[in-house]
């Protein structure tokens, strides 16, 4: 308890820090250390080649380009991570690949129906392969692809923008992890706890988003209030991906609340933010000692900082950034009571591949200190990456990871995980 009651106050002192010292930005500040990934349509006179193009498939004899001025958007992405486990952990013997594909169609009412500041978002999605902490034994999954095998509607929202854009409202089958608890630089890395704290009970995240209502105000670039309420069925065994619309708010009547506060600067030329957030969860939570909890919390923390850039084009820069996170929760009732994260992201070193990045991360769990829980110590991990960006819509992207203590189990030895991802852009 008294942990963490000195994360928290160390969260909240970082949190108002930044704000009372945070100076108006004139556009969203970013601190994704690579170029974001909404590039521009790609003009005329660009090189349209195999290798130079913006997706595989190009633009599909000028069909793309016409679909996106009337309108409409269509991707279509494939995630691979192929891995093996060659020290430790459970078993040694396997190699495991987890792959998604992702089919997204995104429509501009403005443009189709002259209603401004509306977007209809679908992403149609199948998870297949085998989940390789299976063999690491981790309990923070070496790979964030990691699910159970299905095929579902993995979104399926409207979104209207206000107000001059500062009020912006969502409804409908959402992913709660793309809005919230989000860290640019920490997406960056396999590793699943890098682009989420585990410490959110309930979160209605990949690959189980669910039905709700979010919005945001955002009076200024650099600040933001965010809050939503979602279907918080999940926590009863239903598998919201799956099920779609017949678990909304419908028996038993759990909710997952979620409000977050984010902040933003720049430190000279260098951009930075911070976002501070809470969860809780209004379901039924099994404690370690056999009673129960009527409702869970959790919160968290995310500080990120550019330290180095090498362009002044926000839309297209490159440079080294740091990322922080921390988390909190109940550890009478949850696996984890506490969470610590952090790195550092690199691109645009090398002058002849400026799209490369390579970085280096931390991730440590505190398990529950309940006798009833039987975790012999808390885990560590460790991840290492570089990404070779091949061609625009293709990247190869080898990681390391080494596992302290996996899921807090004795009887395992200290595992080495070896991975690559691949990444395709159609």
């Amino acid at each position: 308890m008294i942990t963490q009651r000195r994360l928290l106050l160390l969260s909240l002192t970082t949190f108002l820090t930044a704000h009372v010292f945070a100076q108006p930005t004139s556009q969203e500040t970013r601190v994704e250390p690579a170029p974001t990934a909404n590039r521009p349509v790609v003009p005329e006179t660009a090189d349209t080649s195999l290798l130079g193009r913006e997706k595989l498939t190009g633009d599909w004899g000028g069909a793309r380009t016409d679909l996106e001025e009337r309108g409409i958007a269509i991707d279509f992405a494939i995630w691979a991570d192929l891995f093996k486990n060659v020290r430790g952990g459970i078993n040694t013997e396997d190699m495991d690949l987890m792959h998604l594909e992702s089919l997204t169609f995104s429509l501009d009412t403005e443009t189709l129906f002259d209603l401004k500041g509306g977007t209809l978002f679908v992403d149609l999605q199948h998870i297949g392969g085998d989940n390789p902490s299976n063999n690491v034994g981790d309990w923070q999954w070496v790979s964030y692809l990691a699910a159970d095998r299905r095929d579902e509607v993995a979104e399926f929202w409207y979104e209207q923008k206000l107000m001059d854009d500062t009020v912006r409202i969502k409804l409908g089958k959402i992913d709660a992890c793309l809005e919230f608890d989000v860290s640019d630089v920490g997406n960056y890395f396999l590793n699943s706890s890098s682009s989420q704290s585990p410490t959110l009970p309930g979160l209605t995240a990949y690959p189980d988003g669910s039905f709700g209502i979010m919005g945001e105000w955002k009076p200024c670039d650099y600040f933001y209030v965010r809050a939503g309420v979602f279907d918080g069925n999940q926590q009863e065994g239903k598998t919201l991906g799956d099920d779609g619309a017949r678990t909304v708010f419908s028996g038993p009547s759990d909710l997952l609340l979620v409000g977050e506060v984010g902040t933003s600067w720049k430190a000279g030329r260098l951009p930075g933010r911070a976002t501070i957030g809470m969860t809780y969860h209004t379901g039924t939570f099994n404690r370690f000692d056999g009673n129960t909890d009527d409702g869970v919390a959790g919160g968290y923390l995310v500080v990120e900082q550019m330290l180095t850039k090498t362009c002044d084009d926000e839309e297209d820069c490159h440079g080294t950034s740091l990322f922080f996170r921390a988390g909190l929760t109940d550890g009478s009732s949850q696996d984890v009571r506490y969470h610590l994260g952090g790195g550092i992201v690199a691109s645009g070193f090398c002058p002849h591949r400026p799209d490369d990045a390579m970085g280096a991360a931390f991730n440590l769990v505190g398990f529950s200190n309940d006798a009833s829980a039987n975790f012999a110590g808390d885990e560590l991990n460790l991840d290492l990456f570089y990404r070779f960006q091949v061609t625009q819509y293709f990247s190869v992207t080898p990681d390391v990871q080494y596992v302290f203590n996996p899921s807090g189990d004795e009887s395992l030895d200290d595992a080495l995980a070896l991975g690559v991802r691949f990444v395709m852009d159609f």
